[in-house]
């Protein structure tokens, strides 16, 4: 596994020597503000890789401050929602106004985020933005310097057949969280170090992982509990699969 990963959240230490050193952070929004800026004020490693998962709509709007720092964002709709009318609040010119967020097309509010993201291009990494949309799979939009900051968005859909009828999903409830966790997961066991850098993961290795988020999420709904006591003999076999590719 890749030992400069860190997971940040209220009950964790944040100054420790792992954090300093840390090469991939994921943060949520139940940090407070005084936490995130204390975060973006520490020195880090420069090609330390950050994701933010919104967790609410009121807490979602947190990071913004802080929004070109973060390399990956994972919203569902109403969290993007709220990102974009709090973004453009201060614009008279490109105001989005409550009434208008929701006949505005999802790529047109995620280009809005990205954009942001994107500002301080000095920081060469890609920028990702994953919209969680439940049973319809995720909307992935990247933008990076290889494609001299042009936006590119891809549908991808559940690679497996998704249960209909609603009495087999016994709970919903953290299906998201599931799906940051098995992509995360995804991605820390596919990252490289090379030296003090890390090697920049292909289009096809984060597809990869957004697949296997969402058979992790499809996977939670099946039991009660926000994390399942076990999964099922294809989940088992594409973990071991990525763990061992390294």
């Amino acid at each position: 596994m890749y030992k400069d990963f860190l997971v940040s959240g209220p009950s964790k230490s944040l100054f420790n020597s792992s954090f300093l050193t840390s090469k991939f952070i994921v943060l949520d929004g139940n940090l407070s503000y005084y936490t995130y800026k204390s975060i973006f004020a520490s020195q880090r490693p420069e090609d330390c890789l950050i994701w933010f998962e919104p967790t609410s709509v009121p807490k979602c709007v947190e990071i913004l401050p802080y929004l070109d720092h973060v390399d990956f964002i994972s919203p569902n709709e109403m969290e993007l929602n709220n990102l974009i009318l709090e973004l453009t609040r201060g614009n008279k010119e490109k105001r989005v106004e409550i009434g208008e967020i929701e006949d505005m097309a999802s790529n047109e509010k995620m280009e809005i985020l990205i954009r942001k993201m994107m500002i301080n291009k000095s920081h060469s990494s890609s920028k990702h933005i994953f919209l969680t949309k439940g049973s319809d799979g995720i909307d992935w939009m990247s933008c990076t310097p290889e494609t001299n900051f042009d936006s590119i968005l891809k549908e991808l859909k559940p690679s497996f057949q998704v249960m209909n009828d609603q009495d087999q999903s016994i709970n919903v409830s953290g299906a998201g969280d599931a799906f940051v966790g098995g992509m995360v997961f995804a991605m820390n066991s596919l990252l490289v170090q090379n030296s003090s850098s890390l090697i920049p993961l292909s289009d096809e290795q984060i597809e990869e992982c957004i697949h296997f988020g969402m058979e992790i999420a499809f996977e939670s709904c099946k039991f009660k509990e926000t994390v399942p006591p076990f999964y099922s003999d294809t989940i088992s076999d594409q973990i071991k699969k990525l763990t061992n590719k390294k």
